[in-house]
C-alpha cells in the first residue's frame, strides 16, 4: 500500500452529510465529541469535520490502517477557530499511534501558532517547534505530516501548503514500538473552558510502502466523483427503472438501491461525474460503496474501476447484513501501468459484481 484514506472533500456534502455516526460503518474506528457540520469558510459550501472537545471527552476520529508501517504520512485542510489560549488545550490535528491505540508521535499547535512535534500524546516529550504564526486562525491552510519512527534516528517533517515549517532528524519518534498501525484527528478534553474548535477537510493518509504515492503528496484537494448514468444496469433498482440514481445520494438512503438476486446477474456498470475543469493530474482513486446482504447466506461483492478494456478489480468481499461501506485504492490506470489522467478519470466507470 501506498495511498491508504481519503476522504471529507471540500465543496460536498460528503459520504455521511451530517450523520456522523455513518462513518463508523466500516470506515473509522471511533468518533467522540466529533460532528459534521457547515464549512466554516462562509465562501464555501460543504460538511467538514469539527474537533470540539468537552470536560468528558476529547474531540476524536481515529482510523485503523491496513497495516502497519515505520514511515506514515497524514494530510488535510485545518480551520482553527482561535490560535489557543493555554498550553494545555492545544488541538492535536496529526496524531500517530501504534496497533495497541498509544500514541508515538503528536502534531500540536500551540499559542504562538508554532507546529510542534512530541513523542507520546498530549504533554509528551517535546522534540521541536517551528517558528510562530506557523498556522493562523479563521483561514483554510493545507498541513501534512511524515513520520519515520524510530528511537535512534526517527524524522518528522511538517509541511503547510507544501513549505516546510518542521523538519525533525535523529530523533526519537516512537513512545513503544517502531511502526504506526492507527492515525487520528483530535483534541484536548479539559474541564477549564477555553478549548480550541478546529476543524478539517480533505483528509489523507498514506505510508511508505510500494512505488508510488510514498511521500508527501503536496497541497492536494480530494473531489467526490458520483454515479451519473447507468451504462449497464443488470441489477434489479429497488424503485423505478433505473440504477444510477439510486445511489448517487449524501447521505445515503438504504431505502433506494440496486440488488442482484442468486443466481447472480452480469456486472452493473454506470459512469461517474467528471473531475473539476481545472484538475491537472490525478494521485489516486479510492471506491466507496455502502453495501449490505438480505440474509445469512454467501453474497460477496466486488468493486471496479475500468478504463477502456483495462479494469482494476477491487477486492472480493463477503458482505454482511448490515449496511456497510467498503473501499478500494486504485492508484495507476491499469491500462497504462502510471498515474491517471484527468480525461482517463472522466472516461472511467464503475462496476458493481455480485462473485457469489
Amino acid at each position: 500500500m501506498s495511498l491508504l484514506h481519503a476522504d471529507i472533500p471540500s465543496g460536498f456534502p460528503g459520504l455521511y452529510g451530517t450523520t456522523a455516526s455513518l462513518m463508523l460503518n466500516g470506515i473509522y474506528a471511533e468518533t467522540d465529541s466529533f460532528a459534521l457540520v457547515e464549512d466554516p469558510d462562509p465562501t464555501v459550501a460543504g460538511n467538514v469535520c469539527r474537533f470540539q472537545a468537552s470536560a468528558s471527552f476529547d474531540g476524536l476520529l481515529r482510523l485503523i490502517l491496513p497495516a502497519t508501517n515505520a514511515t506514515v504520512g497524514m494530510a488535510n485542510r485545518t480551520w482553527l477557530a482561535n490560535i489557543p489560549n493555554s498550553t494545555g488545550r492545544q488541538p492535536m490535528i496529526h496524531q500517530f499511534r501504534n496497533a495497541s491505540n498509544a500514541a508515538l508521535t503528536t502534531i500540536t499547535v500551540n499559542p504562538s501558532g508554532a507546529i510542534e512535534a512530541r513523542r507520546g500524546g498530549e504533554g509528551g516529550t517535546l522534540l521541536g517547534t517551528s517558528d510562530p504564526n506557523a498556522l493562523v486562525a479563521n483561514a483554510w491552510q493545507h498541513v501534512e505530516t511524515k513520520v519515520l519512527f524510530s528511537s535512534t534516528v526517527g524524522t518528522v517533517e511538517v509541511r503547510v501548503e507544501g513549505v516546510p515549517v518542521l523538519e525533525l532528524t535523529g530523533v526519537n519518534t516512537s513512545s513503544s514500538d517502531l511502526e504506526c498501525g492507527i492515525v487520528a484527528w483530535t483534541n484536548p478534553g479539559d474541564g477549564t473552558g477555553g478549548i480550541t474548535t478546529w476543524y478539517a477537510k480533505d483528509l489523507l493518509v498514506w505510508d511508505g510502502a510500494g512505488s508510488v504515492d510514498n511521500d508527501f503528496f503536496g497541497s492536494v484537494s480530494i473531489y467526490a466523483l458520483l454515479t451519473d448514468a447507468d451504462i449497464s444496469l443488470n441489477w434489479t433498482p429497488s424503485t423505478g427503472s433505473t440504477g444510477w440514481d439510486l445511489l448517487d445520494e449524501s447521505p445515503p438512503n438504504d431505502a433506494d438501491y440496486i440488488s442482484a438476486p442468486d443466481p447472480a446477474p452480469a456486472a452493473a456498470v454506470m459512469s461517474l461525474t467528471n473531475l473539476p475543469a481545472d484538475v491537472t493530474s490525478v494521485r489516486g482513486l479510492i471506491s466507496f460503496v455502502r453495501a449490505a446482504k438480505t440474509d445469512g447466506g454467501d453474497g460477496d461483492l466486488q468493486v471496479s474501476l475500468t478504463s477502456g478494456a483495462n479494469t482494476d478489480a477491487g477486492a472480493d468481499r463477503p458482505m454482511t447484513t448490515a449496511f456497510t461501506y467498503w473501499k478500494d485504492v486504485s492508484e495507476v490506470n491499469p491500462g497504462t501501468g502510471v498515474f491517471w489522467t484527468p480525461t482517463e478519470v472522466d472516461a472511467m466507470d464503475i462496476e458493481f459484481d455480485r462473485t457469489v
